[in-house]
């Protein structure tokens, strides 16, 4: 009789060199999988997982450019921000941390996150009422997930419509004022990259 191995067995994948598993990414279910392929056929998509929050989609269509810096320069600070403040003040807790939640005592020392928040969080409160709104609903609110604020999906809309007209085309488009909500989305991001950059000179 063959002697059986003992332990588990071992799991099947791709590996790296080392012989640790590759993590495996999630696509989504079908419908977050067709918007994803629209955007890789006609945005400038240069990495598929920034499409995986609104600013990321809003950057894929070139809305983030225009500015004196690079969209993709706005891109990653409207993510820093929205990974800031949510570890200052929770949410987004991620399924695989659920266990942990209650587990764990707070800690009151004060960390690199807490000052980076902080610094920033000065930056954004010398903004207008109208960019701190338009920052915060789209990097905290509609931060992760394909959702998108209204304003921003009409943009989006638009441009989707003139990629394929006969799918996109409806009432759902631009109203006035979705453009100048841009424009403060922009301007806050903007602010906090010179601002940080200050900061750091």
């Amino acid at each position: 009789m063959a002697r059986r191995n003992a332990g588990r067995k071992k799991k099947s994948g791709d590996r790296y060199p080392s012989g640790k598993l590759k993590p495996l990414r999630d696509e989504g279910n079908a419908r977050v999988r067709s918007h994803r392929t629209f955007y890789l056929r006609h945005g400038q998509v240069r990495a598929g997982d920034d499409l995986d929050c609104a600013l990321g989609q809003a950057h894929a269509l070139g809305l983030l450019e225009g500015t004196r810096v690079d969209g993709r320069v706005l891109l990653e600070h409207g993510k820093e921000w929205c990974r800031l403040y949510r570890a200052t003040f929770g949410g987004g807790v991620q399924t695989h941390n659920l266990e942990r939640i209650g587990q764990s005592m707070p800690s009151s020392a004060i960390t690199a996150t807490d000052l980076r928040y902080r610094a920033w969080a000065a930056i954004v409160a010398t903004l207008g009422a109208r960019e701190r709104e338009c920052l915060n609903l789209v990097c905290v609110e509609y931060g992760e997930g394909w959702s998108l604020p209204p304003f921003l999906e009409r943009l989006i809309n638009a441009w989707k419509a003139r990629q394929r007209p006969p799918l996109y085309a409806g009432d759902y488009l631009p109203i006035r004022g979705d453009q100048e909500r841009l424009d403060a989305l922009k301007s806050a991001l903007l602010a906090i990259v010179e601002g940080s950059r200050r900061r750091r000179s």
